[in-house]
């Protein structure tokens, strides 16, 4: 009986060691092509709003100079619409990237609190049993150790 409370110490400790949680997963960067869908479906419709209104414009304007139809018209208008799709383009490229960048800095972030979080707890464990162990490290390497060995060496032997 007198090796049940040694036993308790043992197994809660090894309980106490054990149950730390599992390591957080640390973040993943985005794909490209998932974040330029995102950003196409949030861009598009503005894009094809401001489309339609330089056409409409571009039109107004050729009308009202007697140029509609004409080559130089037909010209200005393709090199207008080859410019804006340039330049959507590129900010579907651009936006795509700032997506990527800003949802790996948020995962990232997120990542390192639960490692932080995880690391405080694991070290909030450890003062308990630094300290039960140096009791029975004291109680065992003292008087009260000698007067347990004394007695386990009367009894069993």
């Amino acid at each position: 009986m007198w090796w049940l409370p040694l036993l308790g110490l043992g197994a809660g400790y090894l309980w106490g060691s054990s149950r730390s949680d599992s390591e957080p997963e640390a973040p993943e960067r985005m794909d490209y092509s998932e974040a330029l869908k995102q950003v196409e479906e949030s861009m598009k419709p503005q894009y094809e709003k401001a489309r339609a209104r330089t056409l409409s414009d571009i039109d107004r304007n050729l009308i009202s100079r007697g140029f509609y139809g004409q080559a130089p018209g037909d010209a200005f208008k393709a090199r207008t619409m080859a410019d804006m799709e340039s330049d959507y383009q590129g900010q579907l490229s651009s936006a795509a990237t700032n997506l990527q960048n800003q949802q790996y800095m948020q995962d990232y972030q997120v990542y390192q609190t639960e490692l932080q979080q995880r690391n405080q707890q694991g070290q909030q464990m450890d003062p308990m049993w630094q300290m039960l162990g140096y009791l029975g490290g004291s109680f065992l390497g003292g008087s009260g150790g000698d007067s347990l060995f004394n007695w386990l060496l009367e009894e069993v032997f």
